[in-house]
């Protein structure tokens, strides 16, 4: 396991958009597991994965309609018991 300098943290959470994860392995003669597991560890994420998470995103499901399949729709809503 590498130990990671603060400058190097620094260097990778500035250039997350310029370089992919083969290239920091690559700098750093790491592999690209040891890129992902530290960028987990110390929860640098990439900005453009979070773009459903901006305000005015839209959800990858919006105006999908679902219908649960077996007999769900049958056995939903039971009527009352009169007593």
């Amino acid at each position: 396991m590498k130990n990671w300098k603060s400058s190097e943290l620094h260097f990778i959470k500035q250039n997350l958009d310029s370089y992919s994860d083969k290239d920091f392995a690559a700098m750093y003669g790491v592999s690209v597991k040891a890129i992902s597991s530290m960028r987990n560890r110390y929860g640098v994420m990439r900005p453009k994965y979070q773009w459903s998470f901006r305000k005015g995103g839209k959800p990858w499901n919006k105006g999908i309609s679902f219908n649960a399949g077996g007999r769900s729709v049958e056995t939903r809503f039971k009527k009352r018991n009169a007593a």
